[in-house]
């Protein structure tokens, strides 16, 4: 992949674009991008990015980077605007992203910049073993993560599996975060001292996730 793919709108009201992006069942896609800002797929509001990818394994479409020179924001990302966009109504599931080849990713694999409301995410796997898998900057009123997985490799370069940094009144339920970095845990709740500008999360709901103890941070 040599350009960013854009999936929705700008606005909510100016019936542009691509609505849907219905991902294949079997698919490897690489980026080249070497801006430190560009993510691989980058997902407006009212719009739906759908895999077949069943959760906990390396099926259906894999995101990935191409080579140790790729610099991104991430592979996976939405729109960073206040409600009525951003997040708001969006549905994103089915597929793995991942880092073979030890590239740069700014915020992670999977980068939640801002949702609000019926937003959904599940079935969604990342794994970096020289960096985060998942950043969550700020999610709202509702936003539900179901079924997600975040990976590291349990050694001195990974990073964290989730960092959540702002946001409140959303749910993360059955899902995985293992393999922290040593010194890191398996979620970090960074509130804005982790580089954001993000209020600290609050009324976060849990349910029924898993977790192993890699080291003495966990």
């Amino acid at each position: 992949m040599s350009q960013q793919i854009n999936v929705g709108n700008d606005s909510l009201y100016t019936g542009n674009g691509i609505a849907v992006l219905l991902l294949p069942d079997v698919a490897l896609w690489k980026w080249n991008l070497t801006d430190g800002t560009s993510c691989g797929i980058y997902q407006y509001s009212n719009s739906s990015v759908i895999g077949n990818q069943p959760g906990g394994s390396y099926g259906g479409t894999v995101l990935d980077a191409l080579s140790s020179a790729t610099n991104m924001d991430s592979l996976w990302c939405n729109e960073g605007s206040a409600a009525p966009s951003g997040g708001s109504y969006s549905r994103t599931e089915g597929f793995v992203a991942q880092n073979s080849p030890a590239a740069t990713f700014a915020n992670g694999l999977i980068h939640v910049r801002t949702t609000y409301d019926e937003t959904v995410f599940q079935r969604v796997l990342a794994r970096n073993p020289t960096g985060d898998a998942w950043h969550i900057d700020s999610a709202c009123c509702g936003t539900k993560f179901d079924n997600i997985q975040g990976f590291g490799s349990a050694g001195a370069g990974a990073g964290y599996p989730l960092v959540i940094k702002g946001g409140n009144s959303f749910s993360i339920s059955n899902s995985t975060f293992n393999g922290p970095g040593t010194g890191k845990n398996n979620i970090y709740i960074a509130g804005s001292s982790f580089g954001g500008t993000s209020a600290t999360p609050s009324n976060i709901t849990f349910f029924n996730q898993y977790m192993e103890k890699y080291n003495t941070a966990d």
